[in-house]
């Protein structure tokens, strides 16, 4: 027995081509056998050995515990092995959605709703994690994006490989052809900037903090040691957590406890909040007058 198989690899390196042509001849027998098509159905074997090649260091990428619930990533090395990098997109965009929904869960989910819904009809359906489905994938990254689950630059990549996986994957018809080194790169983007990213400590902080504003007394005390750390946030940050004190300020079912905790803290923000997002309240307040919406006003 090689060390290959004793390791439980995939196929020996050296063996990727052979194994793979072998398969590819016994379902393009088995296909053409029954008259259907055979043309254009698989990516050239030199394009699954490229995906194959260099997939090991980009998995290293990902926890042991983490693995054992990669069930799409594993379809996507299936898919890769039978030469349907269509499939094998797709399966991959699944799997980097399910990770973000897995770790927008585990945050404040209607301070994420906030930020990452922005037709307020819409906003007030969605309260707990089951509505997470109803939004859709653009609103996923972009709230992910606002409360720092990831960064700009992981936004911007998501965005495209979002594009891709809509125009040039199964999601949807299409003749696109995607090489082996695009989709091994996609793969390790998803992993940095999604899979295996750490929780940035200003997104730590600010979690801890909407926790308490919600369940625990804040004194005067407190509030100005707080007040400490809005000092450190940038212009952005300031903008979105005046926001979520405002949704969670308007929403019917927040407790009189709850508001006066942002009544203490929200001096020491109010300062860092930008203009437009100033207005922006008063904008929405003049909605709440206009659509008779008395107890949010």
């Amino acid at each position: 027995m090689s060390k290959a198989d004793e390791r439980g690899d995939l196929v020996p390196r050296q063996t990727y081509d052979i194994q793979l042509r072998d398969f590819e001849v016994g379902l393009l027998g088995f296909l053409e056998a029954r008259s259907l098509p055979t043309a254009g159905i698989f990516v050239p074997v030199e394009e699954r050995a490229v995906v194959l090649g260099n997939i090991a260091p980009v998995l290293a990428r990902i926890s042991e515990e983490h693995k054992l619930r990669s069930i799409y990533i594993s379809k996507f090395v299936a898919a890769v092995a039978s030469g349907l990098f269509d499939a094998a997109l797709n399966y991959l965009w699944d799997e980097t959605i399910s990770e973000l929904r897995r770790r927008v869960s585990q945050y404040d989910l209607s301070y994420f709703y906030d930020h990452a819904v922005a037709n307020q009809e819409k906003r007030k359906k969605l309260s707990d994690e089951s509505d997470l489905d109803k939004i859709d994938d653009s609103e996923l990254i972009l709230g992910a994006r606002e409360i720092e689950l990831i960064s700009d630059v992981g936004h911007k990549h998501l965005e495209y490989i979002k594009y891709m996986r809509n125009w040039a994957s199964a999601a949807h018809p299409n003749q696109n052809d995607l090489t082996g080194l695009q989709l091994v790169s996609w793969l390790e983007t998803c992993i940095r900037e999604v899979i295996s990213l750490p929780i940035s400590n200003i997104a730590s902080q600010i979690k801890r903090l909407l926790y308490n504003v919600k369940n625990n007394l804040i004194e005067d005390a407190s509030a100005k040691e707080v007040g400490l750390f809005f000092i450190n946030l940038t212009q952005e940050q300031a903008n979105n957590l005046a926001s979520g004190f405002f949704g969670i300020y308007t929403r019917q079912d927040t407790t009189s406890q709850t508001r006066q905790n942002i009544h203490r803290l929200l001096p020491y923000l109010w300062g860092r909040v930008d203009e437009p997002t100033r207005q922006q309240f008063g904008v929405r307040y003049g909605k709440f007058i206009a659509n008779n919406d008395q107890q949010e006003a």
